[in-house]
C-alpha cells in the first residue's frame, strides 16, 4: 500500500508460506516469468505478490485517499488461505477505539470487530472472512466499515467490491 509520499504502508499480516509441493519434492518458489514481485489491478483492487524468505506472499488490497489532502485515509489488505481471507483494515486516528467498528456487506451487518493496535499510519482493525463471506463479497457491491469519531460522530468508509472476485481468484492462483 502506498502512503501520500509514495512510500509503502505496511499492514501487518500473517506471512506463513502459501506454497506447498504435492509430490514432497523441494521446488524453488517462483513467480510468473521469474519476477521477484508482481502488482496487478482488478477493478478497485490491487493484487501484490512477492517472494519473502523463500515463500510466496500474495495479498489483495484497496487504499482510499482524501480528495483534499491526497493522504491515505483507509486501507484494507487480505491474505487468502485455509478457507478464509484474513488481514487488516487501516483506519484513521481520532476514533473511539473501545467502540470498535461495524463491518457491513451491502447494508447488512457482517461483523463487529475491535481494533488491535495503532501504528504511525493509523489504527488496525483485524478481519477474518470465511469463504462463505468472500463468496458473498464477490457478488456484492460495497463493504462498509463504520466507526465512531471521538468528536463528530460516525466515520464511514465504503469499500468498492468492483474487481474483488477476480482479484481474490488471482491472489489464490498466484499464492498456490
Amino acid at each position: 500500500m502506498s502512503d501520500a509520499g509514495g512510500g509503502t504502508v505496511s499492514v501487518p499480516i500473517d506471512t506463513r508460506s502459501q506454497t506447498s509441493a504435492m509430490d514432497g519434492a523441494v521446488h524453488p518458489v517462483q513467480l510468473p516469468k521469474g519476477a521477484s514481485a508482481i502488482s496487478e489491478t482488478y477493478g478497485d483492487w490491487i493484487v501484490k505478490c512477492q517472494l519473502d524468505g523463500g515463500a510466496r506472499l500474495c495479498t489483495l488490497s484497496q487504499t482510499q485517499t482524501s480528495k483534499e489532502t491526497n493522504q491515505q485515509v483507509f486501507a484494507i489488505e487480505l491474505l487468502p488461505g485455509n478457507g478464509k481471507a484474513e488481514g487488516n483494515m487501516l483506519m484513521p486516528f481520532g476514533l473511539k477505539l473501545d467502540a470498535g467498528a461495524v463491518v457491513k456487506l451491502d447494508g447488512k451487518d457482517l461483523e463487529q470487530t475491535r481494533f488491535s493496535t495503532c501504528t504511525v499510519q493509523g489504527c488496525l482493525l483485524p478481519v477474518s472472512f470465511p469463504t462463505v463471506v468472500t463468496d458473498t463479497m464477490s457478488k456484492a457491491k460495497t463493504l462498509t466499515v463504520a466507526a465512531q469519531n471521538i468528536n463528530t460522530g460516525p466515520v464511514v468508509f465504503n469499500v468498492s467490491l468492483n474487481g474483488f472476485a477476480a482479484a481474490l481468484e488471482r491472489t489464490i492462483q498466484l499464492g498456490s
